[in-house]
């Protein structure tokens, strides 16, 4: 594989090229005979669970997963599975990853103790910059990035909205329904039910194994885990008819959830003739994805942009990220332009606060997610 060729290519994204990183799985045969010789390599290093490669071939351009854990391999095949759901219906014009091939290849894993072959999952690549680094590009000002997040906000709500596929529900047990459309599933479309369940299901059990397992050092960690459940209990078993799943009244509805709805897996381009500033070109890592309450991935990209424009924020003062009410003033500005790009900019500042309830779960998820006994 030509390294020159790799960074010419992380010239194009726009992006210096990365530190040097092991790609020895990427010349297994498997690979070759699915997506043909390699020509240019960039490792994307905003991967967390799973290692990612952007690659050129004469055939094109495509993104190379490789799990680091189990979670990892279980996210990246339910990934797979979606992507497929979604073939052929109309997403209004959002555009989508292609799953091309798994293949088995020797250190595709970079965790030493599993070692062995792994699958690689090739997808096809996506043009445009993700929105983490879009947010620390010099050319990109606090204007660009509030219309950004407005893009951010109407691209949720074309997910939302569009698209019903045939998947599982998001994040309950293996036999809590078939994969159905939300309309035919054992909620009745509605998002409480999916909660309840989710809660009796998902998260409860392994919550508890989790606990289980614990230190005595860990201990505090884990009363911290037992009463944010018990405090998403409390909201999941507040009536039908409560103001937290009827105001607005699509709360309650059961909608297809992207599940890592977070800045970087947003992908933007410049228009060429720069009047219409950075447009969306697709979003990508669905592996969370599933029927689910629409507040998981408003919480999540609210959560987001703020991080992010808080990271940019401090260096652009050079001085703490939550400091001035010039800051404080962006921050809102962000914010309100996301909810906006949504929809949902009237909402009763009660509704806003329970979008961030539902960052919650995101917590009692990575509490468990990538511990031992969740193997």
């Amino acid at each position: 594989m030509d390294t020159s060729a790799a960074a010419t290519a992380g010239s194009a994204l726009g992006e210096p090229p990365s530190a040097v990183v092991d790609h020895s799985y990427l010349s297994s045969t498997g690979l070759r005979e699915a997506i043909g010789p390699i020509t240019a390599i960039v490792h994307d290093d905003t991967g967390m669970n799973s290692t990612v490669h952007l690659v050129t071939t004469q055939k094109g351009e495509y993104a190379i997963k490789a799990p680091k854990n189990v979670y990892a391999a279980g996210a990246l095949h339910r990934e797979r599975l979606v992507l497929q759901a979604l073939t052929g219906l109309d997403g209004k014009h959002l555009n989508t990853p292609e799953h091309v091939a798994v293949v088995q290849c020797e250190g595709a894993n970079d965790d030493e103790d599993r070692g062995g072959k792994r699958s690689a999952h090739v997808l096809s690549r996506l043009p445009g910059i993700n929105g983490a680094r879009l947010w620390k590009r010099e050319d990109v000002s606090k204007e660009d990035r509030v219309a950004v997040a407005g893009a951010i906000g109407r691209t949720l709500r074309r997910i939302h909205d569009g698209w019903k596929p045939s998947v599982a529900p998001m994040r309950c047990g293996k036999d809590a329904a078939a994969p159905s459309p939300p309309e035919q599933s054992v909620f009745d479309g509605r998002s409480r039910g999916w909660l309840r369940t989710s809660l009796d299901t998902f998260y409860s059990p392994r919550i508890d194994r989790r606990l289980a397992a614990l230190t005595e050092e860990e201990k505090e960690e884990g009363e911290d885990a037992r009463r944010l459940l018990a405090k998403i209990r409390t909201v999941a078993d507040t009536p039908a008819s409560d103001k937290i799943w009827t105001d607005p009244p699509f709360w309650n509805d059961l909608v297809l959830v992207h599940g890592d709805a977070m800045v970087p897996n947003f992908l933007f381009e410049k228009d060429i003739d720069g009047e219409q500033g950075w447009r969306p070109t697709g979003i990508v890592d669905w592996g969370d994805a599933g029927y689910g309450d629409r507040r998981y991935d408003l919480g999540a990209g609210m959560c987001s942009l703020e991080h992010n424009e808080k990271m940019r924020l401090k260096e652009e003062r050079g001085e703490a990220a939550d400091a001035g009410e010039a800051n404080e003033e962006q921050l809102e500005r962000v914010v309100q332009s996301f909810l906006k790009g949504y929809g949902v900019e009237d909402v009763s500042q009660e509704s806003r606060e329970s979008i961030m309830l539902w960052m919650n779960l995101y917590d009692l998820f990575d509490f468990f997610a990538y511990s031992a006994d969740e193997e």
